[in-house]
């Protein structure tokens, strides 16, 4: 008898293990150890670095907002 929360149905083939790799995640901004690289998803990667671009983002739209409010103060 299978669990209810079984992820396959008989018949299907098992799941495609996740797929992992191993790339050192070294930033710029951040010091991550080498011993906390260890084994990251594809998907825990990707999230990473599209948070890193998100961050780059938000601190240009600062800047340019600063720029904007400097701009105003000079009328």
């Amino acid at each position: 008898m299978k669990s209810p929360d079984a992820r396959h149905s008989e018949g299907q083939s098992e799941p495609k293990e996740e797929e992992s790799i191993r790339e050192p995640l070294v930033c710029a901004s951040h010091d991550l150890p080498r011993c906390t690289i260890g084994r990251m998803s594809a998907d825990m990667l990707q999230c990473l670095k599209e948070l890193e671009q998100i961050k780059e983002a938000a601190t240009a739209l600062q800047c340019r907002i600063r720029d904007f409010g400097d701009m105003l103060s000079k009328f």
